[in-house]
């Protein structure tokens, strides 16, 4: 019987050279209508949010659209956290926590996960859109959160 190995680097690129970086004001229903409108897609909010970590209270709302085993998925790459302060005052007052789902691209608002092979023709789809400030596909090796890209 024969034994196969595939090594990490390898499966990085097939899984992982995927993703497109999008810079956005727009809020996410906002920009899933524009992004259904330019790649005839459509995208819609999955009910439950993405919690990649358990032991952390963090939840991405994210989009989905599945046609002949082909998925777009888009996930908002930021998440405001309400954060209680310990003492009881009167008018206690709670801040708010950033938590990313890409750490090391703090400025990203959205992340695209496009159909492997198709990145390049939806990037160039999406820079089309004006509401859009920028757009770039990330590259597997400039991830450093690895075990993210395992879950999405």
């Amino acid at each position: 019987m024969k034994s196969y190995k595939i090594s990490l680097e390898s499966l990085e690129e097939t899984l992982f050279s995927n993703l497109i970086a999008v810079h956005s004001q727009l809020e996410g229903f906002k920009l899933v209508y524009l992004l259904n409108e330019k790649l005839k897609i459509s995208l819609s909010r999955v009910k439950e949010d993405f919690v990649p970590y358990e032991e952390k209270e963090m939840a991405f709302v994210y989009y989905k659209w599945t046609e002949n085993q082909k998925e777009v998925f888009l996930y908002n790459n930021k998440q405001l956290s309400s954060v209680e302060s310990k003492k009881e005052e009167l008018f206690s007052d709670s801040s708010f926590c950033e938590n990313y789902l890409f750490p090391e691209y703090r400025q990203v608002d959205y992340i695209i996960k496009a159909p492997q092979g198709e990145e390049d023709k939806i990037h160039s789809k999406i820079k089309e859109i004006k509401e859009i400030k920028m757009t770039y596909i990330i590259k597997s090796n400039q991830i450093k959160s690895k075990s993210i890209l395992a879950i999405i």
